[in-house]
């Protein structure tokens, strides 16, 4: 696709269903002559780089069928729902059905108020349809509910993201039945300041783990060379180990 195509494609799309009468005929042509094939391909080419966003709502909300191909292709054109503090999630649950949910917060106003916790907890709840968990910097007691709230199986959840601004001393302590003790869709994993004793015997389960990064891991969190050396030679996948 040219440079031109690149930057009017928002345009294109804005105005995709607009009518243009040819000269010869009067004959009317309109975008949807196009194949579904083809559609998604502009869809895709269109939300590039706008992924944890949005846009793809604009998409869905033109007409049935373009509605239909966002609903049946969210892999394809890598299309979520984000949930954060201020998202009531069985509101967005009526609204959008079917579709892979992101759990999303950094730390800030929004969960000043026991509200804004609530939303994030009602949203991890949802476990088989959360394929991403992004949550940063938030106080010791949200974490705990957290804590609490991933024990179920998580098994679409690709990346999982808890970050503590605590010191490793002062770490909540996560429980080894989280996720269910297996992640079988984990592509990468970050924590910080998390204490979890059996963490490495959950990634273990992780057969696709490409990225993992444990930072200000707790003294009881620690694994000795040979049992590194073991638990890396079982991680096929993994290209990238920050500890």
């Amino acid at each position: 696709m040219s440079l031109v195509s690149k930057v009017n494609v928002g345009s294109f799309l804005m105005s995709a269903r607009t009518v243009d009468q040819s000269r010869l005929g009067q004959v009317t042509v309109t975008i949807d002559i196009l194949p579904d094939d083809a559609l998604l391909e502009i869809f895709s080419f269109y939300l590039v780089g706008k992924a944890n966003t949005s846009e793809w709502h604009m998409l869905a909300n033109v007409c049935q069928r373009w509605q239909g191909l966002v609903f049946t292709s969210p892999c394809c054109l890598d299309v979520r729902l984000v949930c954060t503090a201020r998202t009531r999630v069985e509101d967005i649950l009526a609204a959008w059905s079917g579709l892979p949910l992101l759990v999303l917060q950094d730390s800030g106003p929004d969960l000043s108020q026991l509200e804004g916790a609530d939303n994030i907890i009602a949203a991890l709840r949802h476990n088989t349809r959360i394929c991403q968990i992004e949550l940063n910097g938030h106080s010791t007691y949200l974490l705990r509910r957290i804590a609490e709230a991933i024990q179920e199986p998580f098994p679409a959840l690709s990346h999982l993201g808890i970050r503590s601004l605590d010191d490793a001393e002062m770490a909540v302590v996560f429980p080894d039945e989280i996720l269910g003790g297996s992640a079988p869709s984990l592509q990468s994993c970050f924590l910080r300041s998390i204490t979890f004793p059996g963490i490495w015997k959950l990634l273990l389960t992780a057969d696709c783990l490409v990225n993992l990064c444990l930072e200000c891991i707790p003294s009881c969190t620690h694994i000795s060379s040979k049992g590194m050396v073991n638990f890396l030679s079982a991680l096929s996948h993994l290209k990238m180990l920050t500890i």
